[in-house]
């Protein structure tokens, strides 16, 4: 027969792994998160970061000084969070920050803002890439229990999951928008100068190679005001010379981007 306390606790990190899954964006994803361990966790300070273009952003934080001593580390580039994501440790605990040597300076912030036990795991994708950092901090030195580091261990594994969940579902989502914008430009110059969808694509990549602005965004200044970028310079790759004229000024049906390219003199 099952335990009771192992069967709640079984519930409480089901509760835990759906409510986080549930939300919309990751940022919701992250204050979900802090808010049930904060519950599951009574007395800790909790603080997730995550991993955004290969550097670690605070993403919540159950009190304002764990979002400082967040940053600071980011600025700083030394403490637990950053060692747990730069190094094999997948775990670092300090028990007493009074006597930590590891990180000097972060140290100092930490323990000035009342924190004197840290623990730090790390997040991570199911393929095993970091994913970013879920932070315990209790303001008494010595006062996480090896149960406290199991638990916060199992936490960080379904938050890892959980939050993987909603990051591959709002990237989906934001695929689906970029190319509803991207649809939505290539309908608008088919019906405004008579080409064909090829043709019209062909315009927008253009654009997004000459003027050096990612496809999305050309089509979504196309989209929000019914012209193509203006400002565009005569654009040189491999030998190749291709004139962009402003939409203000094409002297024909179609865009200049869209017409064959010809050599560079």
């Amino acid at each position: 027969m099952i335990r009771t306390g192992l069967l709640d606790q079984a519930r409480a990190l089901a509760d835990f792994s759906t409510a986080v899954e549930s939300s919309a964006e990751l940022q919701e994803a992250a204050d979900v998160a802090v808010r049930h361990i904060s519950l599951l966790m009574p007395g800790a300070g909790v603080s997730v970061m995550v991993l955004q273009r290969r550097r670690l952003q605070p993403a919540a934080a159950s009190v304002l000084s764990l979002t400082a001593m967040d940053s600071a580390q980011m600025t700083m580039q030394e403490g637990p969070a950053i060692d747990t994501t730069s190094g094999e440790q997948i775990a670092v605990l300090a028990e007493d920050l009074t006597a930590e040597s590891r990180w000097p300076r972060w140290t100092a912030i930490a323990v000035h803002n009342g924190w004197h036990t840290v623990l730090c795991t790390r997040l991570t994708t199911r393929k095993g890439h970091p994913l970013g950092v879920l932070t315990i901090t209790r303001p008494v030195a010595r006062t996480l229990q090896p149960a406290d580091v199991d638990l916060a261990t199992l936490l960080s594994t379904h938050l890892s999951v959980a939050l993987e969940t909603v990051q591959i579902r709002e990237n989906l989502q934001r695929a689906i928008n970029t190319n509803g914008d991207i649809g939505a430009a290539v309908g608008m110059l088919m019906e405004r100068f008579g080409v064909d969808e090829d043709q019209a694509f062909t315009v927008l990549r253009r654009y997004s190679q000459d003027l050096q602005m990612k496809l999305h965004d050309v089509a979504t200044q196309l989209v929000e005001t019914g012209q193509l970028p203006a400002g565009a310079r005569p654009a040189h790759r491999a030998g190749w010379q291709v004139r962009v004229v402003p939409p203000a000024h094409l002297p024909g049906p179609l865009p200049a981007p869209m017409r064959a390219a010809t050599p560079a003199d």
